[in-house]
């Protein structure tokens, strides 16, 4: 259809609507005979209704219905757009939405439509620049030029369009002439406007500052696939009333900033598709402070596709109302918290390709609307929770490319899944439908009497092996006392009668001297002391002498290089003391059956040798002091001992029979939680290390900790709390050391989180330090190579 133009005969509209409609509109010389009781070229108002297609009447302008509307959308119109219509001074309102216009806009556009406040020309053909002349009509509150071929710079004279309400000039080819994205701070003068949309244009321009001074009634902001680059600007984080906030498919960089976390009202944000760096902040998953605005209304988050790293923060939980969380194509590792299954009302959720580890959370199996579900690509481990049998409408599924092992749960969504969802994970089994091996049940039952058989000759042939090493370990450390220390008079003669020039220090239990044994040794005797009434009730009491001889460690405790203006320790020396540390803590905790707990884990108790190698020393065997609860309940962890190579207890007179529950927590709930004490001391301790900051300080006073003074200012602000001595601005390694201490400082959070069954263990503390020592040193080796 061809648009005519017949609008020369008309100076005043009051409603021309021919929407959608498959009629022609009229040729001029056909309205004449259209019965009216004004004549057509008068300047009354006319009506051409989109059930007719024709003039069919002229209606006055009322109180009720001031000015003119002429709406002409999708009616496949081709052709320009008669200039006569920017001559009809009193149309409200212009659509012409959705045909095939072509043609540019009259650079007098605005002059001759004053009260104009809704224009729609959107998806047509028009080209061109958008008037500076726009601004005359300065009563527009609606503006949509979507979806057309205009282009050059977007005016700044939109800017001055006091009363506009919402703005999009998607679609189009716009560019901007500077670095900066300048077109937006015209738009602050807009102090109406509730939804702005710039996507799917050439910008190529980072967002400015200025964006954060946008009205505060902006709700919707579109700015996708514009090419944008740099950083997400901190003052985003002013627009708090924003409903959506989508900046997918663009070149951003740098971190997600904290400042997101100010939305109040958020309910839709969309940053994949970028190269935007560092960890998911916590205040993103909601604010610990309930006095404070929350983001808990967030339904969509889409952070795919980039270079996330660190951990899945603990308080995901807490986006209560999301229904689609995708968090893949990053590089997050860690664990899936187990708050996740808090997502009552999660549809989709994926966490593919990233770096996660250990099992898939029983608690994914509370997310009852979930329809899809994909964790493929990472490093997951254990079975597949027969939880997961309760989401009935569970469509999708894919656990491929992990490690995971155990039967497939066959009930529930899983009857429907096919054998691409579970390849590449050796240890599964289960239906073969699955692709996996599958153990039939008449098998299992043939062979039940043999596995019986088998468990009870591999028991006995373990309970022979271990008395044979006992005898040999017995001989083994007879041997040893003989060679070493054969009676009491050796210690005293190797202590000079355990004089106080030979005093290195004096704790609850003991006394600790220098010593120097005959073949030249130097050793370290702590001597216990018999008189604490309660102590060593399990001893035989017929032992009048007990000491622990210990190696000797020169270069004294930790607390000694971290807090002393004569002594300091670089980067990797640091990074390799607490390495030795936790190595130690995990072959306390997983080294045996039965748990070993520390208790007592701080800087003075950790002991350098000669080649500043650290050892733990003191760890709390509170039970190996007395028998009585109640001393456990009114007294601190007792410390003896140190773990080192070759340590050795002395007894004369009688071999002392140590007790069965040295160390034993009694309760499963009591033995976990002593545990993960020693796992927060141990990211406390990172903390001090780093910042060389004690949490004893007088710069933290009402709530402020030293956990939440590291916290605050990640991963931005990490150089505030580090210790000065360890990075230098000039340093050409100062990039690489900063990340590594934010990756260490996320450790230490994971550590010392409040909730204990949310603390990391000792072995994935160990995987992850060494992986940030490995990174720096093959950034050292690239260097010098």
């Amino acid at each position: 259809m061809i648009f005519k133009p017949i609008f020369h005969l008309i100076s005043s509209i009051q409603i021309i609507s021919n929407d959608y409609s498959l009629n022609p509109i009229p040729k001029s010389n056909e309205i004449p005979q259209v019965h009216s009781p004004f004549p057509v070229c008068s300047n009354e108002m006319i009506d051409l209704t989109s059930e007719t297609s024709v003039l069919s009447s002229v209606v006055n302008e009322t109180p009720d219905d001031p000015g003119g509307r002429l709406h002409l959308g999708g009616n496949n119109l081709r052709g320009s757009i008669p200039k006569e219509i920017f001559n009809i001074s009193t149309l409200r309102r212009i659509s012409v939405s959705m045909n095939q216009l072509t043609g540019y806009l009259p650079s007098n556009f605005g002059y001759g439509l004053p009260n104009l406040q809704e224009l729609r020309f959107d998806y047509n053909n028009l080209s061109g620049e958008i008037p500076y002349s726009i601004s005359n009509s300065s009563k527009l509150t609606f503006v949509d030029f979507q979806g057309n071929q205009f282009s050059g710079l977007a005016p700044n004279s939109l800017g001055e369009l006091s009363f506009l309400e919402d703005l999009s000039l998607s679609e189009n080819n716009f560019v901007a002439n500077s670095f900066e994205l300048k077109f937006i701070t015209s738009l602050t003068n807009c102090r109406y406007l509730q939804k702005l949309s710039l996507a799917d244009n050439t910008f190529n321009s980072i967002i400015p500052a200025s964006v954060g001074n946008l009205s505060t009634s902006l709700s919707h902001f579109y700015c996708y696939n514009c090419g944008l680059h740099g950083g997400i600007a901190d003052e985003v984080g002013n627009l708090t009333n924003s409903l959506v906030l989508s900046l997918f498919d663009n070149q951003l960089t740098g971190s997600i900033s904290k400042t997101l976390g100010n939305f109040q009202n958020l309910q839709g944000l969309d940053i994949y598709g970028n190269r935007v760096s560092g960890s998911i902040p916590d205040n993103l998953c909601g604010l610990e402070n309930s006095n404070t605005p929350s983001i808990n209304d967030l339904l969509w988050l889409n952070l795919s596709s980039n270079s996330l790293t660190g951990f899945l923060p603990l308080d995901i939980g807490n986006l209560k109302a999301t229904i689609l969380l995708d968090l893949s194509k990053n590089r997050i590792l860690g664990i899936i918290p187990a708050s996740i299954g808090d997502l009552q009302n999660l549809i989709n959720l994926s966490l593919a390709h990233n770096r996660f580890e250990r099992s898939i959370p029983e608690s994914l199996g509370k997310l009852l609307n979930l329809e899809a579900l994909d964790l493929s690509h990472n490093n997951l481990s254990s079975n597949i929770p027969k939880s997961l049998e309760a989401l009935q409408y569970l469509t999708y599924f894919d656990v491929s490319f992990n490690d995971l092992s155990g039967e497939i749960p066959s009930g529930g969504p899983f009857k429907n899944f096919g054998s691409q969802f579970f390849m590449s994970n050796g240890g599964l089994c289960g239906d073969p439908r699955f692709g996996v091996p599958h153990y039939p049940r008449t098998k299992v039952h043939k062979s039940k009497r043999r596995k019986v058989i088998f468990r009870f000759l591999y028991a006995l042939s373990g309970v022979l092996a271990l008395a044979f090493f006992l005898v040999l370990a017995y001989l083994f450390v007879r041997y040893r006392r003989k060679q070493v220390v054969k009676e009491k008079k050796d210690i005293s003669y190797a202590t000079e009668r355990f004089s106080e020039s030979h005093l290195l220090g004096t704790g609850g239990f003991s006394s600790v001297y220098k010593g120097t044994l005959k073949n030249g040794e130097e050793v370290a005797v702590k001597v216990f002391n018999l008189e604490l009434e309660g102590a060593f009730k399990s001893f035989d009491i017929e032992c009048e002498f007990k000491a622990l001889i210990l190696e000797y460690m020169p270069n004294g405790s930790l607390e000694k290089w971290l807090y002393s203006d004569d002594y300091s320790l670089d980067f990797m020396q640091r990074i390799n003391i607490m390495i030795d540390v936790v190595d130690a803590l995990e072959y306390l905790h997983h080294g045996y059956s039965i748990p070993v707990a520390h208790c007592d884990l701080k800087p003075s108790n950790v002991l350098l040798d000669q080649d500043m190698v650290s050892h733990s020393s003191d760890f709390g065997i509170a039970r190996l002091l007395c028998n009585g609860d109640s001393f456990v309940q009114t007294t601190t962890f007792a410390t003896l001992g140190i773990i080192t190579s070759t340590p050795h207890l002395l007894r004369f007179g009688i071999i002392a029979k140590i007790p069965h529950e040295i160390s034993i927590i009694t309760t499963t709930t009591l033995k976990v939680w002593i545990i993960k004490c020693d796992v927060y001391s141990y990211g406390i301790m990172l903390m001090k290390v780093f910042t060389r900051t004690k949490p004893s300080s007088e710069a933290f006073t009402g709530d402020l900790s030293l956990r939440r003074w590291v916290k605050d200012v990640l991963p931005d602000g990490i150089t505030k709390v580090m210790d000065p001595k360890l990075l230098n601005p000039e340093e050409d390694s100062f990039k690489e050391k900063l990340e590594c201490l934010s990756s260490i400082m996320e450790v230490a959070l994971n550590c010392s989180a409040k909730i204990p069954v949310e603390r990391i263990s000792m072995k994935d503390v160990v995987a992850y330090l060494n992986k940030i020592k490995i990174k720096l040193l093959e950034y050292f080796s690239r260097s010098n190579s």
